[in-house]
C-alpha cells in the first residue's frame, strides 16, 4: 500500500474535492500530478493556517456583500425604481425591459453591481406602466415597484 499525504487543493477538481478542500493522496500522485499541475500544495501547518485567513477573509467578505444587498433591498422595498425610456404614443416601449435591464438600473442607483439573476422577472416589461418586480438573493426577498416612464 502507498503512503498517504495531505494536499490542500487550489482548484475545484472533478471527482476529487473543492478549492482549499484538504484531502488524502497518495505520495506519488500528489507530486506527479497535484503539484506538478499547482492544483495542489503540501498541508503543512503554514498552508492550513493560510487557508483558513483566506478563508475569514472570504466568510467577512461575504458577510459584507448580503448586508449591502440586504440594504439595497430594504431601499427599493420602501421606494419604487423608476426607469425611463422611449415609446410610442400607445404607450408601447420601443426596447423591452428585461431582468438585466432592472439589474444595470439599480446598480447604476446604488453604486453597487446586482446581477440580473438576482432580479425576478416572468416576462420582458413592454408598455409604460408600473410593475411589481421581486429581488431574490440567498435568503432576502422583497417585492418592490418598478415605474416605467416616457423619456
Amino acid at each position: 500500500m502507498a503512503a498517504k499525504v495531505d494536499v490542500i487543493l487550489l482548484d475545484n477538481i472533478r471527482w476529487i474535492g473543492n478549492k482549499w478542500q484538504i484531502i488524502s493522496v497518495s505520495v506519488p500522485y500528489a507530486k506527479n500530478v497535484l503539484i506538478a499541475k499547482w492544483q495542489a500544495k503540501i498541508a503543512d501547518n503554514q498552508t492550513i493556517n493560510k487557508v483558513k485567513q483566506e478563508a475569514d477573509k472570504k466568510e467577512k467578505d461575504h458577510e459584507k456583500r448580503v448586508q449591502e444587498i440586504e440594504n439595497i433591498a430594504k431601499e427599493l422595498a420602501a421606494n419604487s425604481l423608476t426607469i425611463q425610456r422611449q415609446a410610442t404614443a400607445m404607450n408601447h416601449l420601443y426596447d423591452k425591459i428585461d431582468a438585466k435591464d432592472i439589474a444595470n438600473e439599480i446598480t447604476l442607483k446604488f453604486k453597487a453591481k446586482i446581477a440580473k439573476e438576482y432580479i425576478i422577472l416572468n416576462w420582458k416589461i413592454e408598455n409604460l406602466w408600473e410593475y411589481e418586480v421581486t429581488f431574490e438573493y440567498e435568503n432576502i426577498k422583497k417585492k418592490f415597484k418598478i415605474i416605467v416612464e416616457r423619456k
